[in-house]
């Protein structure tokens, strides 16, 4: 798979409006574990914060992988240019 044709399905993958349902409801999921747990449960409140964060760098790899075409295109214009 090229970087382009990465790009493109990552694109396509944030724009999926299921894939963000299914993204935002883990979301709230993770957010209401963690809202909910009682002040002693670290285990539960630990679990929920690593689970979050995972959800979250999911998000931005994916954001940051249908970017680099993008980049790329545009440091080469830049390139040219100069």
């Amino acid at each position: 798979m090229t970087a382009d044709e990465r790009s493109r399905r990552a694109s396509e993958l944030l724009d999926d409006p299921f894939l963000q349902h299914v993204l935002d409801a883990l979301e709230l999921k993770y957010v209401e574990a963690w809202r909910t747990s009682a002040l002693n449960d670290y285990d539960i409140r630990d679990q929920a914060y690593q689970r979050l964060n995972a959800l979250h760098e999911f998000r931005a790899d994916l954001e940051m992988i249908a970017t680099e075409s993008a980049i790329r295109a545009f440091n080469r214009r830049s390139r040219e240019v100069i």
